[in-house]
């Protein structure tokens, strides 16, 4: 979800053209956040199924190209010749290239995808990965290359009081008053 919600912002905001790969070729997901088929995708055309890959044209600045048919050992294709000339090729085309990838701190994956960006942003999840694999993430994928960390499913209580309408709202609300008391 936040390679989705990052390529929306650069299109949207900053009117860039994007292309989102889905490269979590075991569980593939994106297809259903964007509500498109996943029957081809990255997969087959990494596997020679399908010379050019089925991408999707979200709007005149994003497109998505899904993960296809799940491939429960997709090492041998993330690191084929197919997908480094698939990213020299998106690189051209695009302004943004962004590769959605499984967990690094599970899987290789991420890692060996890494290897073929310019730059990765890491994302977390708040309470659910301890500290010391955050830090083996980082260094496994080469902290040079991390422009920034996506701290995701944060509970949002702890920030409720410093920035809801009972934070700022109500201390900015109390000044109001008492200067009117006294005048």
């Amino acid at each position: 979800m936040t390679a989705t919600n990052l390529a929306l912002t650069l299109t949207e905001s900053f009117r860039r053209r994007v292309l989102v790969i889905d490269a979590d070729l075991r569980r593939p997901s994106m297809h259903h956040t964007f509500g498109l088929p996943n029957n081809t995708g990255l997969n087959d055309a990494l596997l020679g199924r399908d010379n050019m890959p089925t991408a999707f044209e979200m709007s005149s600045r994003l497109t998505v190209l899904p993960a296809g048919c799940p491939n429960p050992d997709p090492i041998g294709v993330l690191t084929s010749p197919a997908m480094r000339q698939l990213v020299k090729f998106a690189r051209d085309g695009y302004d943004w290239v962004l590769i959605d990838t499984p967990p690094v701190g599970l899987l290789t994956d991420a890692h060996l995808v890494a290897q073929m960006v310019d730059a990765v942003v890491m994302v977390v999840s708040a309470g659910a990965v301890p500290y010391r694999v955050v830090q083996r993430s980082a260094d496994a994928l080469g902290r040079d290359r991390i422009i920034g960390v996506v701290l995701n499913r944060a509970a949002a209580a702890p920030f409720e009081r410093a920035y809801g309408y009972g934070g700022y709202g109500g201390y900015y609300g109390a000044h109001s008053h008492e200067d009117q008391e006294q005048a």
